[in-house]
């Protein structure tokens, strides 16, 4: 309802910032891996390099489940028509969706699980389907230019060229399949601008022939989503045979 509406997006403001800036910050206070000397003389390099990796470590993992926490509450969100709660602002007075979306990006980038790749651009799809219209801007300034300069072309177009790219592993079949969902909705309402990029971007890469089919798929050819992902497979293939190792 309206209220619950009003407090999620109140929790949002004040919370996202705070969890955002902890999931991104590297590395961690623990600086003991200069070594030292114990009382008896002997070196305690050793354990508290030790320690200091355990710590490290943890703090890793807790930043991990953060970052999926957070990404699986921003596509609730957008699922259950709460997208305007990304628009709260923080006490910055910033709209949420400023500090999230690059934490989206950076996850569909190169998050290690495919599975919070794949979320990451399933809530993407769910905010540009909302948040850009067809037939003019959207009524989110700086939206139309993340979605499509931003997202569209580091998260999904380079996915399947990166080299070390798993092209033939299910989960990251699947991540890229909601990348082509996410490509072919842009297509529909960004189509001159999104065919540019894919074309200059597979380009450069040596994907000649990718190039050209990725971009008559999404000037609408037939075979939908499952057919943009075998091109952008076939394209990172070809990217990849320019390359050697990983």
């Amino acid at each position: 309802n309206a209220a619950a509406g009003e407090l999620v997006c109140a929790a949002m403001g004040r919370l996202v910032p705070l969890v955002v800036g902890y999931v991104t910050t590297e590395g961690g206070q623990h600086t003991h891996a200069n070594g030292g000397v114990s009382a008896n003389g002997g070196s305690t390099g050793g354990a508290l390099v030790g320690e200091a990796a355990a710590r490290n470590t943890e703090d890793s993992r807790e930043r991990n489940e953060l970052q999926k926490a957070l990404i699986a509450l921003t596509f609730s969100l957008t699922t259950a028509s709460l997208s305007r709660a990304l628009l709260a602002p923080t006490p910055s007075g910033a709209p949420c969706l400023f500090v999230v979306a690059p934490l989206m990006l950076s996850c569909a980038e190169g998050h290690p699980e495919m599975s919070v790749r794949k979320l990451c651009i399933s809530a993407a799809f769910n905010l540009a389907r909302e948040w850009l219209p067809a037939d003019g801007p959207g009524p989110v300034a700086g939206f139309d230019a993340f979605a499509v300069d931003s997202f569209a072309a580091a998260g999904c177009l380079e996915m399947a060229l990166r080299p070390c790219f798993p092209l033939k592993d299910a989960a990251a079949a699947l991540a890229l399949g909601e990348a082509a969902k996410y490509l072919l909705l842009l297509a529909a309402r960004r189509g001159e601008r999104l065919q540019a990029l894919a074309a200059t971007m597979l380009q450069a890469r040596g994907a000649t022939q990718g190039a050209a089919e990725v971009c008559a798929l999404l000037a609408g050819g037939n075979g939908g989503a499952a057919a943009l992902r075998k091109a952008l497979t076939r394209a990172g293939e070809e990217a990849r045979s320019q390359l050697k190792g990983c």
